[in-house]
């Protein structure tokens, strides 16, 4: 079985959380074989506030051993060490940024 940890890093301890259980500032998100949505949804599996973050903003998704985000159609998009993509292999170290957040990849 793989894994992946994803560290939240966010503008204050309340700005990214999991919707279930709860997720904090600096906590870690680890992505099983199969997907991870990002978003200000409470539906979403990883709730990120802010006005630039749509409801389901992207999907992270772990297949055949390799980490994948992909935009879902969100208003304002995402970059991947700074360059703005729709979809994007993820490795160790990479930052995503969604809105005013960043995650950074622990492979």
């Amino acid at each position: 079985m793989h894994s992946q940890t994803l560290p939240a890093e966010g503008i204050s301890g309340e700005t990214i959380r999991r919707s279930r259980p709860g997720l904090r500032f600096g906590d870690i998100v680890v992505v099983v074989d199969g997907t991870l949505v990002i978003g200000r949804s409470r539906c979403a599996d990883v709730l990120v506030d802010g006005d630039g973050v749509s409801r389901q903003h992207a999907l992270v998704e772990l297949r055949d051993g390799q980490l994948w985000i992909v935009d879902m159609a969100s208003t304002n998009g995402i970059a991947v060490n700074g360059i703005r993509s729709v979809r994007a292999r993820l490795r160790d170290g990479d930052v995503i940024r969604i809105d005013r957040h960043k995650i950074v990849v622990e492979w």
